[in-house]
Parts: C-alpha cells; sequence; structure tokens
C-alpha cells in the first residue's frame, strides 16, 4: 500500500502544469492562413448631455475563428431602438457591422421573496465592454452610433467615432 501511495505522489509531482484555459495569448498579426479573432476593449460612460462616452482602452489579436455571420451592413429592418450600431472601418475600406445593447442600460432577471421571476433595470455611469470579431485587416475607426425614433423614424440620435490607429 506504502508502495502504491509512494508511485501516485511522485505521479503528481512529475506532472507538468498547464496553463489556465480561461487566460488569453496576445497574438501579433501574421501574414497565415489561419484565422484571427480581435477583442477590442472599450469604456463607456454617461456624457453631461445624455451622450455615451465612448473610449478605446486596447485590443487583443488571438488565433481562432468565431462562428456566425458578420454583416458588412445591418438590413435596416432589423434595428433596434436604443441599442448602439457599432461599424468597424477597415484599413481596405471595407467594414463590418454589429449591433449591440447599450452597455450602460443592463436588464438583470432575478427570484423575487414569492419565488417569482422579476426584471430590473439598472442604469450604469461607466462600464466596460468587449468586442469581438473576425480580424481580416487591420481597423482604423470604430463608430459607435444610438438608435432611437424620431419623428416615427429610426434614426442615430449621437455618433461617436474614435481613431484606431
Amino acid at each position: 500500500m506504502k508502495k502504491l501511495l509512494y508511485f501516485l505522489f511522485l505521479l503528481l509531482v512529475t506532472c507538468k502544469p498547464t496553463q489556465p484555459k480561461d487566460s488569453i495569448n496576445t497574438v501579433e498579426p501574421e501574414n497565415n492562413s489561419e484565422e484571427q479573432i480581435a477583442f477590442y476593449f472599450f469604456q463607456a460612460s454617461k456624457g453631461l448631455d445624455n451622450t455615451i462616452q465612448i473610449k478605446h482602452q486596447k485590443q487583443q489579436l488571438v488565433q481562432g475563428k468565431l462562428k456566425g455571420f458578420f454583416y458588412a451592413e445591418i438590413p435596416a429592418d432589423e434595428y433596434e431602438t436604443n441599442n448602439l450600431l457599432v461599424t468597424f472601418q477597415e484599413d481596405s475600406d471595407q467594414k463590418i457591422q454589429l449591433q449591440i445593447v447599450n452597455p450602460l442600460v443592463e436588464i438583470v432577471e432575478y427570484v423575487n421573496v414569492e419565488g417569482q421571476f422579476e426584471k430590473k433595470t439598472i442604469y450604469h455611469e461607466t462600464k466596460d465592454f468587449v468586442m469581438r470579431i473576425p480580424y481580416n485587416n487591420p481597423i482604423k475607426s470604430v463608430t459607435f452610433e444610438l438608435l432611437g425614433i424620431v419623428d416615427q423614424k429610426l434614426k442615430p440620435l449621437f455618433v461617436s467615432k474614435l481613431d484606431l490607429n
């Protein structure tokens, strides 16, 4: 029995530690055929005039492929009010558009004391958020537009453009 325990102890001690699964390795852009994902880190904050101020914090490239379809331009019938329409403009003048929920407005579901589901809306003053897109060419700018109803038409309530170069 002691020999078995000694053997298991040696086996455990000699095992090579692995890298944690949740760590992200930064990969420099390379001219190879492997697909890459770009992670863009932003901070949104509420402006004085009720607009949203967005700051670019950093970006990372990793090897991988995203599932799903990314629009060059989102069809107008898929726009939703109070969402942000985000347009990534590449150096090659191609663009990728996404529609995201306003990061400063968070809807949380919880169970109340009676055991019923309830929703609560939390309005943040400042919030960090991350976006990921397939990486083909360097992104030169990103535009955020808050969509809302004006004169019974869906229009941008404000536009914020960030240069990433």
